[in-house]
């Protein structure tokens, strides 16, 4: 069962994610072109640590695509956990 998802520019291993969020950058504040204002912002707990990440897309589409994509296999992902968990007992 694949536990990471990744895209152009980012890799995140299922097992450690906490919580994932969408975020829309203010753009009023910063007019350059490069800046990419859609964003999914990620809390993993890796060793006990929260570790903050966060991936921004040029186009609130692509933004929603990933975030889309890797709710889908988080949820894929903790039912393959919990059928193999349940397997057991």
């Amino acid at each position: 069962m694949q536990h990471v998802f990744c895209d152009d520019t980012t890799l995140v291993d299922l097992r450690y994610l906490v919580a994932a969020e969408v975020f829309d950058l203010d753009d009023e504040d910063d007019d350059t072109p490069e800046v990419r204002p859609y964003g999914i912002g990620y809390v993993l707990e890796v060793g006990h640590t929260p570790q903050r990440l966060s991936t921004t897309y040029p186009t609130r589409q692509q933004r929603d695509s990933a975030f889309g994509r890797l709710v889908g296999m988080y949820q894929a992902w903790i039912a393959h956990v919990h059928t193999t968990d349940t397997a057991f007992n």
